[in-house]
């Protein structure tokens, strides 16, 4: 096998093609281009490109940029160019070669051709991230522009996977926003009402010394409950909240509730918990009535749901506190909330019933809502078994942790992917569960925890006990609270006098065009909107402006009733 010194540069080396001469590039002992017509296979790789608006094409391995031209020349609208270099000196050979040939570019050329190498990873992903959040890149497409792509195939792979799933999850999101986000943004006006007697996730940071064990809902629950159920007091339960009735099915009340659902549906899961007193860990965008079902303290987090500038206002008025990442599925967030609360590294974090996947004709454990309804509505022709979910459209076989056959769906494996990604290198963080998923972490049950503790008293305890939030601050946030209410309803009723009367308005002010001031008055209130399915940025033509004004008499309402709410 050769070897190669790390400090060694590429060299280029001249290639005859007809009567013009080209140049290749000799690296660590191979040719990055034909040493004969290092042109042709990248021409015919360009002329093969889908010219669709809204592509990126991620260059991977630019080297000396051949075949640049014939690609800019065909670059469909909206589209841009991204290339990369994750070799320090073919990146440096890259950035030579583009400076010199960029000088004959048209200036809208030099706008859509960006070059990162090993060293700017974080910029290609902000730039990437930000082209999306434009809305202007609907897919990724990935060009190997040399045979430099060989020498490092696993980083280029990886960039290349990140790019697409960078776009995907921005349009993904984008569904979802459509689908819930104006309830999603009512859900939190409406809970802004209750923010100065409720606690935030930040005030309750490493307080659990008990081993904790997150509960989701899927069939794995069950071993874990029987376990559970002898020893509950030597653990700290932390349950989503689609969990409660198999939990309750085992006399298990768990310490603390974490609820993320904005829907009506959700509540049926707290059936048998009304009044229970257990603490809930709420989004700022669930349902406005599950604390009231549950009658015990709050403790707020906000899941930044979407990247808008209201976010960043209700920050700055102290009415949003703490925020987690968007990782879509309660059971993480669940997680990511039992590693805030444990005290240290070293208190050890079990979850279980996160299988992301389910068995032929169970889609959850036991017990919960799911089975349950599925009992009431059982007879001759509606079995209990459930097999519509395991064959529908979408369905799909996977192999499970323990090797069995499971069924799980694409949005499942998604947040099993999510998972793997986001705690793989958390400490101290096991997979209690027995079916499922491979979520990434150990494989640990509780057992061994609870036969190592022996005959210790599991009623000897510390309680998770939560301090009402004082007095000066409820006032504080009440005051902050009150007037951002306030100034939003105020703002929107002048609003919405500009759309009905225009220049006539008793709103209007004259140092302004009428434009102008509607797009200012719109700016930062992104919740008005963000629900239309082009409402990833704001526009100020007749069309957008009428939907804006369907949609701001439902908002003034909503925010009226909150600050009715606050003040009594």
């Amino acid at each position: 096998m050769n070897s190669f010194l790390s400090d060694e540069e590429p060299r280029l080396v001249s290639a005859s093609q007809g009567s013009s001469v080209l140049n290749t590039v000799l690296y660590r002992g191979r040719f990055l281009y034909s040493k004969y017509n290092p042109m042709r296979a990248v021409q015919q790789t360009v002329q093969g490109l889908p010219q669709l608006p809204g592509t990126l094409f991620l260059l991977c391995s630019p080297c000396l940029w051949h075949g640049l031209e014939q690609l800019m020349l065909a670059l469909a609208p909206e589209s841009e160019v991204v290339a990369f270099e994750a070799d320090p000196a073919l990146h440096k050979l890259a950035a030579d070669t583009f400076s010199e040939k960029k000088k004959s570019f048209p200036a809208e050329w030099q706008r859509r051709i960006r070059l990162f190498g090993p060293d700017s990873l974080f910029e290609m992903d902000s730039h990437v991230r930000e082209r999306s959040e434009r809305g202007h890149l609907r897919r990724a497409f990935r060009v190997d522009f040399s045979a430099g792509t060989q020498l490092d195939t696993e980083r280029y792979n990886a960039v290349a996977d990140a790019c697409q799933n960078i776009i995907g999850s921005f349009w993904k999101n984008r569904v979802t926003l459509v689908r819930f986000g104006r309830l999603f943004s009512k859900n939190l006006i409406q809970n802004l009402s209750e923010v100065p007697q409720a606690l935030q996730l930040c005030d309750v940071e490493k307080t659990v010394h008990r081993p904790i064990v997150v509960c989701g809902a899927g069939g794995s629950l069950e071993s874990t409950c029987i376990v559970l159920n002898h020893r509950r007091t030597d653990f700290f339960v932390l349950a989503v909240d689609a969990a409660l009735p198999a939990l309750s099915a085992f006399h298990i009340v768990p310490d603390a509730v974490v609820g993320m659902e904005a829907q009506l549906a959700i509540e049926k899961a707290y059936i048998g918990a009304a009044q229970s007193h257990i603490p809930l860990f709420m989004d700022m965008a669930s349902r406005p009535n599950i604390p009231r079902i549950l009658g015990g303290p709050i403790i707020f987090f906000a899941s930044e749901y979407t990247k808008a500038a209201f976010f960043c206002t209700l920050r700055q008025n102290a009415l949003i506190h703490c925020t987690i990442p968007p990782l879509g599925s309660v059971g993480l967030s669940a997680t990511y909330i039992a590693i805030h609360l444990r005290s240290s590294d070293a208190v050890p974090v079990y979850v279980t019933g996160l299988d992301f996947s389910f068995f032929v004709g169970a889609t959850h454990a036991r017990e919960t809502h799911a089975h349950r309804s599925r009992l009431c509505c059982t007879d001759r022709l509606n079995p209990i078994e459930q097999y519509s979910a395991s064959f529908c459209e979408g369905s799909r076989a996977a192999q499970g942790k323990d090797g069995s056959v499971t069924h799980t769906s694409v949005i499942m494996q998604s947040y099993a992917k999510t998972f793997r990604a986001q705690f793989s290198t958390a400490k101290n963080l096991f997979d209690a569960g027995k079916t499922g998923l491979e979520l990434g972490i150990p494989q640990k049950q509780i057992e061994p925890f609870l036969q190592k503790q022996g005959d210790i008293d599991g009623g000897q305890f510390e309680r998770f006990v939560l301090k009402p939030v004082g007095k000066h601050i409820q006032e504080r946030r009440a005051v902050a609270a009150q007037n951002y209410l306030l100034h939003e309803h105020e703002t929107l009723v002048q609003l919405r006098e500009l759309l009905i009367n225009g220049d006539r308005s008793l709103a209007r002010n004259g140092d302004y065009t009428l434009e102008a001031q509607v797009a200012t008055l719109l700016s930062g209130r992104e919740y008005l909107y963000l629900h239309f399915p082009d409402g990833y940025k704001l526009r100020t033509d007749g069309d957008f402006l009428k939907r804006v004004r369907a949609e701001l008499d439902s908002f003034i309402k909503y925010f009226a009733a909150s600050l009715a709410h606050l003040s009594g």
